[in-house]
């Protein structure tokens, strides 16, 4: 399936709401900025986060997202305007034992929060 961002809207206005598929864009990215897996993920995350919230842009507009911690990614930057992403994290070749859903967030600095 081809990545795409679809949105929705109540009937009154009130409630949006958007869901995206990005496997393309994140495998570009890896392409691009030669990301071990856990470098990849967590720059997966940020280009999506940055590619649906710039869904509710309006033209002209910007969003950026920085995730800067003490982990051994070093920064995470994902920048999105009203028809593009883009993103870089400033230690690619960044890779942690996978350990369930904990990985990506120990890589930016975060806690262990295993049980």
């Amino acid at each position: 399936m081809a990545d795409h961002l679809a949105r929705a809207l109540s009937g009154d206005g009130t409630v949006r709401g958007l869901a995206a598929v990005t496997t393309d864009l994140v495998e570009e990215a890896r392409e691009r900025h030669g990301t071990l897996p856990t470098a990849t993920a967590a720059l997966g995350r940020g280009l999506t986060a940055a590619l649906l919230l710039g869904g509710l842009l309006k033209t002209g507009e910007r969003l950026s997202i920085e995730v800067s911690g003490d982990g051994p990614l070093g920064v995470l930057l994902a920048e999105a305007t009203d028809g593009g992403v883009r993103g870089f994290v400033s230690r690619p070749k960044t890779d942690l034992p996978p350990r369930a859903l904990v990985t990506v967030p120990r890589a930016c600095g975060g806690p262990d929060r295993r049980g």
